[in-house]
């Protein structure tokens, strides 16, 4: 296992995906401070940003004039408005960064067939898929808090006029985030290893989120559900996590993403032992 994670690791670090990905990530950080509002590669996320409670104050026609200077010094100054958070809130847009991620270390083996050599070599597929999936979160988890420590440092550094977090409940949201991030990356672990090749994922993976999205909002139209269950989805689920969360939100949270990891990586791994590999 260790020297399967030790090779992959070298791969990665001489690929350009891994580093267009953290490319992406400064630069969303950037343009996170420079605006004062959360820098998006795709809105896919259920909840709003909190720039819409921040600009209850005042008109939405009056801000809507405003230029971006003016609604970045408002933001910066309004009492209720802590960028961190918001920012963090939305870290359900890290999906498409995980999925590349997954394709580097999973579906590319398949795709060139090196997955043959490496179980012909005595590595059983138990252990090539805990060393995949291991390395896999371990990858989306660093991306994951490489943003929050950058966004944080550049607060102190560029913004320190506006509301800060402190350290310490910085990381109290990485915490509480960390099961859904974690059920992010067993979804798309399980999902590689039972379609297997990178073409088939990307067209899995790319609308996934967005269609079950659809799929709830639809179905919660059309049933009239009293339970709010779109507050369990995951992109709510980060929303949330950032916003002092309820100890009973927490568990049912972590509940349901116990469940998700579960499910998904017995999935793949199921389906992965039985597959004929070529």
């Amino acid at each position: 296992m260790i020297n399967i994670c030790r090779a992959d690791i070298y791969r990665i670090l001489r690929s350009k995906g891994f580093y267009i990905i953290l490319g992406v990530v400064l630069l969303l950080i950037c343009f996170t401070l420079a605006a004062m509002e959360p820098g998006v590669v795709f809105s896919i996320g259920l909840q709003q940003s909190d720039v819409s409670e921040a600009i209850k104050e005042i008109s939405y026609d009056e801000y809507s004039h405003f230029t971006i200077k003016q609604s970045r010094d408002f933001l910066m100054h309004s009492p209720v408005y802590w960028l961190e958070r918001d920012y963090l809130s939305q870290n359900m847009n890290y999906y498409y960064m995980f999925i590349v991620i997954a394709v580097i270390t999973i579906t590319s083996d398949f795709s060139n067939g090196s997955v043959k050599n490496t179980l012909s070599s005595a590595i059983s597929r138990r252990k090539y898929y805990m060393a995949k999936a291991g390395l896999a979160a371990a990858l989306c988890l660093s991306v994951l808090l490489f943003s929050t420590l950058m966004v944080h440092l550049g607060m102190r550094l560029f913004n320190s006029s506006a509301n800060i977090l402190s350290f310490a409940e910085l990381m109290k949201i990485f915490v509480l985030q960390l099961p859904v991030a974690l059920t992010l990356v067993s979804i798309l672990v399980g999902l590689s290893f039972i379609f297997r090749k990178t073409a088939v994922i990307n067209g899995v993976t790319i609308p996934l989120v967005m269609v079950f999205q659809l799929f709830m909002m639809i179905a919660k139209n059309l049933i009239k559900w009293d339970i709010p269950f779109e507050d369990y989805e995951l992109s709510s689920m980060f929303y949330f996590m950032a916003h002092d969360p309820s100890s009973s939100y927490i568990v049912k949270c972590c509940l349901i993403c116990g469940a998700l990891i579960l499910a998904f990586n017995i999935a793949g791994y199921t389906s992965f032992k039985k597959a004929e590999i070529r």
